[in-house]
């Protein structure tokens, strides 16, 4: 929406085909196409354009299908696909640079795609999808053919770096953040006003760090700090964490939503 009002020209490709899921309201905002490339609702379309990006550039197509049949993992050779859907399409568009979001299918499109027209692309590394979902061989490859690679946080532009120390300044952190304009938030004027509340939205799931949570209020608990911490969400842990409440005894500060 920001770069729409800055007047850049924005196209969206998606690899997946939306879901009966709830949808943000600024979605519906947002005025830039949408391309889907999933096989399943074009799988004949896919097809088509993979055999004309190999009919017209045989030097490019054959060898980069090589090398994503090197990963030697199905779901790769997949993206690369659809990457031919893309690049296809992009020889008939304006566009000048792609960008990706997580490391998996969408930077693995954009870098096929990149190989195969030479267009530009850059990506935002987010979190489970570097530590566990990219093998360290496909993500230093990510990196190399980038332009620029994005991240959430120190920790995991350092570990990047690790994984490919010669990147010459390309990896640059951009932390989360919020526009809190949006938000018409008032500091209470009570002279007694009631306690902080600490409010997290999760998936009630391991990796989203709901336990450490409610540890962490254990200890501001201990430490003599009166707040109220609620969790909204649900998920698979629901019965643990009302357990680990329980057991650290902080039933009347702590809620499950």
């Amino acid at each position: 929406l920001a770069l729409e009002r800055c007047g850049v020209s924005l196209r969206i490709f998606s690899t997946k085909a939306p879901r009966a899921e709830p949808v943000n309201v600024k979605v519906a905002r947002v005025r830039a196409p949408v391309t889907y490339l999933n096989f399943r609702r074009h799988g004949w379309t896919v097809l088509r354009a993979n055999l004309r990006i190999a009919r017209d550039l045989p030097g490019r197509y054959f060898p980069t299908m090589l090398r994503a049949l090197r990963y030697g993992r199905r779901s790769i050779l997949g993206r690369f696909f659809q990457a031919g859907y893309m690049a296809d399409l992009l020889r008939h568009e304006p566009v000048t640079h792609l960008h990706a979001h997580f490391t998996t299918a969408p930077t693995q499109v954009a870098m096929f795609t990149h190989e195969l027209v030479d267009v530009p692309y850059s990506f935002t590394a987010h979190a489970r999808d570097i530590y566990a979902d990219t093998q360290p061989s496909l993500l230093r490859a990510e990196m190399e053919c980038a332009q620029a690679v994005v991240t959430v946080s120190e920790y995991n532009r350092e570990y990047l770096h690790r994984i490919k120390p010669d990147l010459d300044g390309k990896v640059r952190c951009i932390n989360y953040g919020l526009d809190l304009s949006e938000f018409n938030f008032r500091w209470p004027r009570a002279s007694d006003p009631p306690p902080p509340i600490i409010l997290a939205v999760a998936r009630l799931v391991e990796k989203k760090g709901l336990g450490d949570l409610v540890l962490a209020a254990d200890i501001l608990r201990k430490r003599g700090h009166n707040f109220r911490l609620q969790i909204i969400g649900d998920g698979e842990l629901r019965h643990q964490l009302r357990c680990r409440v329980a057991d650290c005894g902080l039933q009347d500060c702590v809620s499950l939503l």
